[in-house]
């Protein structure tokens, strides 16, 4: 722990040096226009895939549009939907059950009468005393009927609060999903972006690869060179094709990525309003990176549908032991009876019970205790391991900001440095005292320098976008203008 804590104080201590060459927004700049023209990265990717309609957005266009169409958020609204009806039932069952209801009887037949003297004398029907009467009648009994349980030992109140908190548990869930959604399309934003750079800058090595072999076929011509570094000049300058049409191949990957998680047909070419790649710091630089872990332990959905679920369980629990005590029952019943509709006589009935009711001896209530109690004790554990979790990935996030940040200054030396000496080294060509394989090399390191800042912005916006997600923040606000840490 001592060697962890070192570290972190390290990086932050470099990234606290190195943060006033980030505040400058750093941006690769584009090619001349002469070196895009008809084989730009945009209208390649859509050439490519024979698309019909192209978008340009922004990040936040493209945020609001998962937000909308993702339809895995979607499909999680909808669950929320359902535990919200499973909330309102529970409030449902507080209301009596009401009846409206007209039963016909009808009896014909015999049956017995027991005279006086029958019954004085203690003789049943077999004794003779016994006299059978014809009978046929009807009865109508309208009637209406009202049922309602009183109390029910506080059952019903913690059934609601139960539900209560299933609904916010869903509802953090939900969130969850939400906050997925956004991160993934963020990420597949500046994914998109970064291809798209790399397309820029494998154009550019192709172009410069085409002047190198310009220059070593007039030196030879001239007889001052010589056909070996025309043949490197055409090796290198097809290496540097192949690598943008790989370069091209991964940019309409990134694209078909955005459009999957944008929920949009394949027809559609979804491209940055921006391709260039900017540094988006979204959290403060020198935030406290102990409130980093408060506020994602406050704020991650996970934990917060961890603690929803241990409230409900302890809710039902509540209602399992509740029910060991007496209820209250009323029934009411107001009508009439008679021969036809027309002709009734009325009549009011009503009961007041107090009872108990113990299903299986009350065993069964016990049992569903000792259940409640074993999954209350697991879902603690589990949210242990979640805020363990979460500690870990808030510190692999801000450790890799941290990185990105240092990574982006270090990578732009290189690129300073890699140009003078590819200038210098076409120069010492020019003038009879260098080597075209010196050129050839230092173009290639020009272009793996400006590879790795391109990737080093790309990491430092992604790493910038899952610290957000990982204090439980994500929002299109956030994500575009990002939060604020106590």
């Amino acid at each position: 722990m001592h060697a962890i804590n070192a570290i972190l104080l390290s990086l932050i201590s470099v990234f606290i040096a190195v943060a006033p060459a980030l505040a400058e927004e750093l941006t690769l700049q584009p090619p001349p226009s002469s070196l895009t023209g008809s084989l730009s990265g945009l209208s390649l990717l859509k050439a490519s895939l024979a698309k019909t309609q192209d978008v340009s957005l922004s990040l936040e266009q493209v945020l609001r549009m998962a937000q909308e169409n993702n339809p895995d958020y979607k499909a999680s609204i909808s669950v929320v939907k359902q535990a919200r009806a499973a909330y309102l039932a529970q409030w449902a069952a507080l209301f009596p059950d009401v009846g409206v209801s007209i039963p016909y009887w009808r009896y014909k037949g015999a049956f017995p009468i027991t005279s006086a003297l029958g019954a004085a004398g203690g003789a049943g029907m077999n004794g003779g005393n016994s006299i059978p009467i014809a009978s046929d009648f009807h009865l109508y009994e309208p009637q209406f009927i009202l049922s309602y349980s009183i109390f029910q030992g506080g059952t019903r109140i913690f059934q609601i609060l139960a539900a209560r908190k299933m609904l916010s548990a869903q509802h953090e869930l939900s969130n969850l999903t939400l906050q997925q959604t956004l991160q993934q399309a963020a990420q597949a934003f500046y994914g998109l972006q970064r291809q798209l750079d790399q397309v820029v800058i494998s154009r550019k090595q192709v172009d410069e690869c085409k002047e190198q072999l310009a220059l070593n076929q007039a030196r030879l011509e001239a007889g001052v060179g010589v056909n070996l570094d025309v043949l490197q000049s055409r090796t290198q300058l097809a290496q540097a094709q192949q690598q943008l049409l790989s370069a091209y191949q991964q940019a309409e990957s990134a694209a078909a990525r955005l459009n999957e998680l944008l929920n949009l047909p394949a027809i559609v070419a979804v491209v940055p309003d921006n391709p260039s790649q900017t540094i988006k710091t979204l959290t403060p630089r020198d935030g406290d990176f102990k409130a980093l872990l408060a506020l994602a332990h406050q704020n991650r959905p996970e934990v917060k549908h961890l603690q929803s679920l241990i409230a409900a369980l302890g809710q039902r629990r509540n209602s399992v032991i509740s029910g060991y005590l007496p209820q209250i029952n009323l029934q009411y019943a107001n009508g009439a009876v008679g021969e036809n509709l027309g002709h009734t006589q009325h009549f009011e009935q009503s009961t007041l019970s107090v009872g108990l009711n113990y299903k299986n001896a009350g065993l069964s209530g016990a049992t569903q205790w000792m259940q409640d109690t074993a999954h209350i004790e697991e879902q603690r554990h589990r949210l242990q391991a979640q805020l363990n979790a979460v500690d870990k990935s808030v510190t692999d996030s801000y450790l890799q900001t941290l990185t990105s940040a240092v990574q982006i200054d270090t990578a732009k030396i290189q690129v300073k440095a890699s140009e003078q000496a590819l200038s210098d080294a076409v120069e010492r060509l020019q003038v009879g005292v260098g080597r075209n394989i010196d050129v050839t090399d230092a173009e290639t390191k020009l272009t793996q320098a400006r590879t790795n800042l391109s990737q080093a912005i790309a990491d430092y916006n992604t790493a910038q976008v899952n610290l957000v997600f990982n204090l439980g923040l994500a929002s299109v606000e956030t994500l575009t203008q990002g939060v604020t840490v106590p």
